[in-house]
């Protein structure tokens, strides 16, 4: 069994290193900096400089372990021919500067120029402002398939929503049927009346609703009449509100137009009721609907409205010489 002796490199000059069988060798020299070269001079573009834990193990493949792979300090050469050739494989070669630091995303931020993978359901996570509290986006617990979600190429108009063709790609999407507009609400003033005006129709039906409604004299009836002209006028012809009433209770039917009708009330007494209009964008039936309230007496009305033009204001009044003294009301329009 041959026995090998340690070799002994000075600095600044090579020394042999036999490599596998005795017919082979490799120079190495020991620079005054403290670098090795492996290479045929010293200096000399071609020779490999390695620092740091070069562990080198020659034989039919040359390894490199350790931090050796011409780095200085922490940034990766990239000039040069990066030897670690000896043997019958390099393990790098041309201008290979394998640096762990530089595989690495920075905590300041990067580019990554691959897909990036979050592993059982954990979160893709947004903090706010001092990065107290956050907003998370994450998958559902069970995933039959692969799903991807293409964002849209820009900005959508005020209140779209995302929407999809149901083969991933996202666009910004306007709100179809099933929205409720309210056109007008408040309090009913200290007056004999109010008019709600500029009723457009776009709505599929439109819906009106009151609490709390009293007067400041009494016995009166609250009414709702309809105008065709945008509240120039108001339709005040019993005979263009045909309807049929069911009633609880001691209900006294007034005689005036209106698409609603109950008990004549006193001053103080509160009334309250849901007004429903179908049809309404053009004549000549509008149809509608009404149930009131007060007390232990109620009335649902069902009727139509005759007109050959579409229903855009409506007001409200007392059947005689009084004002609102109370009193909230809501229109909608349905789509």
């Amino acid at each position: 069994m041959a026995v090998r002796k340690p070799l002994v490199i000075v600095s600044g000059q090579f020394s042999e290193l036999p490599v596998g069988d005795s017919l082979s060798t490799v120079e190495l020299a020991v620079a005054p900096s403290g670098l090795i070269y492996v290479g045929n001079k010293l200096g000399i573009d071609g020779s490999a400089q390695i620092s740091g834990n070069a562990g080198i193990s020659t034989g039919v493949t040359a390894q490199a372990s350790g931090n050796a792979a011409l780095v200085v300090g922490t940034t990766a050469l990239s000039s040069g021919n990066a030897g670690i050739s000896t043997g019958l494989t390099a393990l790098a070669s041309g201008n290979a500067g394998i640096s762990s630091a530089i595989l690495k995303l920075p905590l300041s931020g990067g580019t990554l120029t691959g897909d990036l993978t979050l592993n059982a359901q954990s979160d893709l996570r947004f903090a706010d402002g001092d990065s107290s509290n956050y907003i998370a986006i994450q998958a559902p617990s069970t995933v039959s398939s692969n799903v991807t979600l293409t964002l849209p190429a820009s900005d959508g108009t005020n209140g779209q929503v995302l929407s999809t063709n149901g083969t991933g790609t996202l666009s910004f999407a306007t709100v179809g049927g099933g929205g409720i507009t309210t056109i007008a609400s408040g309090s009913f003033p200290a007056a004999a009346t109010l008019d709600i005006t500029g009723i457009v129709q776009t709505y599929a039906y439109l819906v009106l609703q009151y609490t709390g409604v009293s007067c400041t004299a009494g016995p009166l009836f609250f009414l709702v009449q309809a105008s065709t002209d945008n509240g120039v006028s108001f339709d005040t012809t019993a005979g263009n509100y045909p309807s049929e009433l069911m009633k609880t209770g001691t209900v006294t039917e007034p005689t005036a137009a209106t698409m609603v009708r109950y008990a004549a009330q006193q001053a103080g007494d509160l009334t309250e009721g849901v007004l429903v209009i179908t049809g309404y964008q053009a004549g000549p039936h509008a149809k509608f609907s009404s149930r009131l309230s007060e007390g232990t007496a109620a009335a649902e009305l069902l009727g139509s409205y005759r007109s050959t033009s579409g229903i855009n204001a409506l007001r409200f009044l007392w059947s005689g010489a009084g004002n609102f003294d109370a009193g909230t009301y809501a229109l909608y329009g349905v789509s």
